[in-house]
């Protein structure tokens, strides 16, 4: 659902659109619309386990793009085989390992230390838009 309100009151934003709609939908059919239109695709996540066709070959060309990439935190459930069959596929693949910070500052019970828990998929389109 596209907001014309807040794209008015920020600069450069030319609308807003929340998803998924409800807690039962799926963001799978927008994200196949997203990459099968954008020119390339950069990404970080916190955990890898599709397939590298899971999205026909869109995903790949968009990522095999120079400016295209993953970058993806090893931590289980990360599928280090599927992440091989994407690079494999051309896709540019980064592994977050670093640590960035003393456990103790972000201890959280029952989570890995030193994850990489973003989610964020940029896809940039021919005509200078995006979406995040």
């Amino acid at each position: 659902m596209n907001n014309p309100n807040y794209g008015s009151s920020a600069p450069g934003v030319e609308g807003v659109e929340f998803l998924p709609t409800s807690h039962r939908s799926s963001i799978v059919p927008r994200l196949k619309q997203s990459l099968r239109s954008a020119d390339f695709m950069q990404g970080s996540v916190a955990y890898w386990t599709l397939k590298s066709n899971y999205f026909g070959t869109d995903l790949t060309r968009n990522l095999s793009h120079h400016n295209g990439f993953i970058c993806v935190d090893l931590h289980a459930p990360t599928s280090v085989a599927n992440i091989c069959d994407l690079r494999q596929a051309g896709a540019n693949v980064f592994l977050h390992m670093g640590k960035l910070a003393p456990r103790s500052a972000f201890a959280v019970p029952g989570l890995p230390p030193h994850l990489l828990h973003s989610k964020l998929l940029v896809f940039n389109f021919q005509n200078s838009h995006a979406e995040i």
